[in-house]
């Protein structure tokens, strides 16, 4: 078989237990950890009825079906050769070898847990976080999103009603002032007729005012759309943290 590709490992006795992607521990590595004795070797371990047993008992579940050789895979040649079995057969390979290495095994493999637990939590508490604040940013932009609207909402009613009225009003008004102002200039009041004037000179101006105000009310309706859609693409990914088994 292909050599193994190692990811991991968990120290026993000094000895470092090599460990695959898919979660299968080195029983070499275990038989050095447990002294190395001639009579504990692995392969006397897997010809034991009792490991038979258990090793078609794994078979059957369906924990082990996404392993392809099942709970036993074994390497030949290349630096990570050996036998490779799942945590269940190295706590069985323990108790056969002593209660002693058992009982190491079990609180190595424990405090391994716990620490990975441990980690699951911390990850859950950083991705819980993070779904607050994201919460609260989707509050924030609803808000503005909203108020955005609103006061775009305002702005064109300004540019479909006040604007426009307000330029017939003046544009009527213009009207009559030019009258009167055709009427004194008739009548030789050359004094009231320079008075109208500036007021029409005014007139005008305000109508130039209006026609400004109407155009930085278009540009900024714009801004209020551009704005907009930048808000809504600052939303953070919440990040989400992997532990290991």
């Amino acid at each position: 078989m292909a050599d193994a590709l190692i990811t991991t490992g968990i120290d026993v006795a000094g000895t470092r237990i090599r460990e695959t992607d898919d979660g299968l521990f080195n029983l070499n590595d275990c038989h050095l950890a447990a002294g190395g004795s001639a009579s504990k070797k692995p392969s006397n371990f897997l010809r034991a009825k009792q490991t038979i047993g258990l090793i078609e008992a794994l078979q059957n579940e369906d924990r082990c079906s996404y392993l392809s050789s099942g709970p036993v895979k074994t390497v030949a040649g290349g630096p990570n050769q050996g036998t490779y079995v799942t945590k269940e057969l190295v706590y069985a390979y323990a108790m056969w070898v002593s209660p002693a290495f058992h009982l190491k095994v079990i609180r190595v493999f424990d405090a391994v847990s716990s620490q990975h637990f441990s980690d699951y939590l911390r990850v859950e508490r950083d991705c819980s976080s993070q779904r607050v604040a994201l919460s609260a940013l989707s509050d924030e932009v609803s808000r503005v999103r909203s108020e955005s609207s609103a006061l775009k909402a305002g702005i064109q009613k300004s540019q479909q009603a006040i604007i426009p009225h307000a330029l017939v009003r003046i544009t009527r008004l213009r009207g009559i002032i030019d009258a009167q102002r055709a009427r004194h200039m008739a009548a030789g009041n050359s004094q009231v007729a320079d008075q109208l004037e500036r007021q029409i000179k005014s007139v005008q101006k305000a109508c130039r005012s209006l026609d400004s105000i109407g155009w930085l009310l278009q540009l900024h309706a714009k801004e209020l759309d551009d704005d907009s859609v930048r808000v809504c693409h600052v939303s953070p990914e919440p990040q989400n943290g992997g532990v290991a088994r």
